[in-house]
């Protein structure tokens, strides 16, 4: 028997004697998604605590064999949503940062208790591509930062990773034009 099918044999025999369990044990594909994603964010966590550059974090990042940006696709059903419950309590436990977990619309982000994309970024409904997304003056950072934190309930600054789900309803344009934004910030703020 696999350490898994060990896992959840140990879990359901618990929750079958009625003593608390927690959640069910992460299967292997759940733990391969989850794995690469939250050692990127310990070495991004690491990186902040030396006080080392943004482009500095993310050539840790690379030297690890990780990625900063992870696609995960899968029917309903597939266990996408119980990796991300984990990989948000995980990555709380570990000192990686929060997950902040958002989408297009309000009913995907329900479950966890996120805000919409559109509402995280001021996205307007009609944002489809990178001319919709409007960069930020220095003076209006510590606004969208505000903002950023009230919408979360955490600052940027403590944010570990961020899930988007819905990724299909954004054109990829949108996301290269909010990363450059980030970078922009990142040279603002330094």
């Amino acid at each position: 028997m696999g350490s898994y099918e060990a896992a959840a044999a140990r879990w359901k025999a618990a929750k079958d004697a009625g003593r608390p369990v927690g959640e069910p044990p992460l299967n292997v594909e759940q733990r391969a998604g989850a794995r690469p994603f939250l050692e990127a964010a310990l070495v991004r966590a690491r990186g902040i605590q030396r006080g080392d550059s943004a482009p500095q974090i993310a050539q840790a990042v690379k030297a690890a064999g990780l990625s900063a940006v992870m696609l995960v696709v899968g029917a309903g059903g597939t266990g996408k949503s119980a990796m991300v419950h984990t990989l948000k309590r995980r990555m709380e436990e570990s000192g990686a940062g929060y997950l902040v977990v958002t989408a297009y619309t309000g009913v995907a982000t329900a479950a966890f208790g996120g805000p919409t994309l559109l509402a995280l970024m001021s996205l307007g409904i009609l944002c489809k591509g990178a001319r919709d997304v409007k960069q930020l003056k220095p003076t209006e950072i510590a606004t969208a930062r505000a903002k950023f934190a009230s919408e979360c309930g955490v600052g940027i600054e403590n944010v570990g990773g961020i899930v988007i789900d819905e990724v299909s309803f954004i054109a990829a344009a949108v996301f290269v034009r909010l990363r450059g934004a980030g970078a922009d910030e990142e040279r603002l703020s330094a």
